[in-house]
């Protein structure tokens, strides 16, 4: 406990401010090196992040999809606000929110089968979904076990606020392409909120072990130098051409 307690208040000093405040500008380095990725960690580009294949398939009753996207390219993962930020280094807690705007999917989406009642679609066209006012909000709890620093708890909460979709080229006629992303949005909307705890215990099982495997050979004072990042500026990001 003396070495912990030593390690924090030389923490204090080097720093000068707040844990949380530190842990908020962290968030916001990384937010900013985002357009040109993380090349040290094998990382490329997340803003926008490119894909190149989705695998899709879903059944639900009588709706059923199958179906690829490739060359997606998705954009707006840096279009967010750090609305919350909070940071305990007496036990190692820390907590955040962050709000994105818009994050736009769009790709070549070839639908082998869709079939919703009487509709049946087998097609191809160009997919246009945006996620408006999604919300990520994580609580995380670090604690040493044996000597090893680990993550002891990850609880992520996943809200959104809507789906829209405009995507083109699947079907003939515009009435029609508006039924069908009408759809589209109803079916994907109910889908993530049908499956919203789904999605945050996926989100911790593969979080979790990453995490700790990442953390094996750190010590508290790696932790919170992480957590806060470097006390030097580093260069700006300059995204390549595209």
């Amino acid at each position: 406990m003396k070495v912990l307690i030593v390690v924090l208040a030389c923490f204090a000093l080097a720093y000068g401010q707040s844990p949380a405040k530190a842990l908020e500008n962290t968030i916001n380095g990384l937010k900013e090196q985002m357009p040109c990725g993380f090349p040290d960690m094998g990382i490329p580009s997340l803003a926008p992040l490119k894909v190149d294949f989705f695998d899709l398939y879903h059944k639900l009753w009588i709706i059923k999809i199958y179906g690829d996207i490739k060359n997606a390219v998705i954009s707006g993962l840096n279009d967010f606000s750090v609305d919350d930020v909070t940071m305990n280094v007496l036990t190692l807690k820390a907590g955040l929110s962050l709000g994105f705007r818009s994050i736009n999917i769009q790709g070549n989406l070839s639908l082998q089968s869709w079939i919703v009642s009487f509709l049946k679609i087998k097609s191809s066209g160009n997919l246009n979904m945006t996620l408006e006012n999604l919300r990520i909000s994580v609580a995380v709890r670090f604690g040493m076990v044996d000597g090893v620093m680990k993550l002891m708890d990850f609880t992520p909460t996943v809200d959104l606020g809507k789906i829209e979709f405009k995507s083109t080229g699947f079907v003939i006629g515009k009435l029609t392409m508006k039924i069908v992303n009408s759809i589209a949005q109803k079916v994907v909307m109910n889908l993530f909120n049908d499956h919203k705890d789904a999605i945050e215990e996926t989100a911790q099982a593969i979080v979790m072990p990453a995490a700790n495997d990442f953390l094996k050979d750190m010590t508290i004072s790696d932790l919170l130098q992480l957590l806060t990042g470097p006390k030097e500026p580093s260069e700006p990001c300059i995204p390549p051409a595209a």
